[in-house]
């Protein structure tokens, strides 16, 4: 390899050189077998391995949308020891110039096997990363969701700020009294791809969690959503199994600024309430509130005595940006939810 991808570490058996590059058909197994260890909670080594092979079909990750990228010892390239993955997404970018579509990547599953942390070796993988994203990857910009608070800062993603509201499913009844909201029906994920063309190729990654359903629960969630179609509102979520919440993937709030609205709204949220319930979800979470959310939160915490915490998230998933060649941009993402990370 060129030497700009390589490194030297010091190891108890002396100097050993690592090799940074992306991943080949042979090293698969092993890259699979260390995201396996780092997240594939609840889910076996075998299905998280079978779970990374499924999405590999699916139309968002297709000829060259995903790929990997890992760390490994030059004295033995099947050994990795360090990695990650890129995501292609399309980004809208409004700024001085105007709106325009760009080319874009997700980062995820930044993982180092943990005989060979502190040795500088996420921060070299990030560094001959972001010269592809800048370089072959021709990126306008890259997002990654930070678990370990600031430390991609100084490798060029910066971190912006992200409120949450978490709403506790524990009083979640079918006998609520909701006469005074409007109606609601469940959506299917038929129902997505019609009242959001624009996200259907982001949206089939959520077929993913349906193959965890299967593996681990038996069945699957046949409800993705809610919409009152009479005032044009919906959301549809997401069932997370491993943080044990079901998480509102998007609110299409509508115009109407009328109480009827927001009790729309509130409908919906009790709509989710009780789906997450059914799973034994404990939590209902939903990024990067707008107004109108956020009065429909207080509806039904008033009026159904809903428990709900809004707060900045400080602690996982803080959205980190970084532009091309590292420019320092003043940067609001819009709309900040769940299904721009999932």
């Amino acid at each position: 390899m060129a030497e700009e991808h390589t490194m030297v570490i010091q190891r108890p058996e002396g100097p050993v050189a690592m090799t940074f590059g992306e991943v080949a058909a042979e090293q698969r197994t092993q890259y699979h077998k260390l995201g396996a260890n780092a997240f594939g909670w609840p889910l076996s080594e075998e299905d998280y391995t079978e779970r990374e092979e499924f999405l590999d079909s699916l139309p968002l990750t297709q000829n060259g949308k995903w790929r990997f990228w890992c760390v490994a010892r030059a004295d033995d390239p099947g050994q990795i020891v360090a990695a990650c993955k890129t995501i292609h997404r399309d980004l809208l970018i409004r700024d001085a110039q105007g709106v325009r579509l760009a080319k874009g990547y997700g980062i995820a599953s930044v993982v180092t096997h943990a005989d060979y942390r502190r040795c500088g070796l996420a921060a070299f993988m990030m560094k001959r990363v972001a010269a592809w994203l800048d370089g072959e990857g021709n990126a306008a910009a890259s997002i990654l969701y930070s678990n370990v608070g600031d430390f991609y800062v100084d490798k060029g993603w910066k971190l912006l700020s992200i409120f949450q509201s978490k709403l506790s499913a524990a009083s979640a009844s079918p006998q609520w009294d909701r006469s005074a909201l409007p109606e609601a029906r469940m959506l299917t994920k038929e129902d997505i791809g019609k009242l959001c063309p624009i996200d259907i190729e982001y949206l089939k990654e959520e077929f993913a969690i349906e193959f965890m359903m299967q593996k681990l629960r038996g069945k699957t969630p046949t409800v993705k959503g809610a919409a009152c179609d009479e005032l044009g509102v919906w959301m549809y979520w997401y069932h997370d199994l491993r943080k044990q919440a079901l998480l509102i993937q998007r609110i299409h709030t509508g115009v109407n600024e009328s109480e009827v609205a927001i009790k729309a709204l509130a409908r919906l949220l009790t709509e989710a309430l009780l789906e997450a319930k059914a799973w034994d979800l404990p939590t209902v979470v939903i990024w990067d509130l707008c107004p109108k959310t956020q009065k429909a939160i207080k509806f039904i915490a008033e009026e159904l005595g809903v428990s709900a915490v809004s707060e900045e998230r400080k602690d996982a998933e803080l959205p980190s940006i970084r532009w091309r060649n590292a420019e320092d941009r003043h940067t609001i993402i819009s709309p900040n939810e769940f299904y721009a990370w999932h």
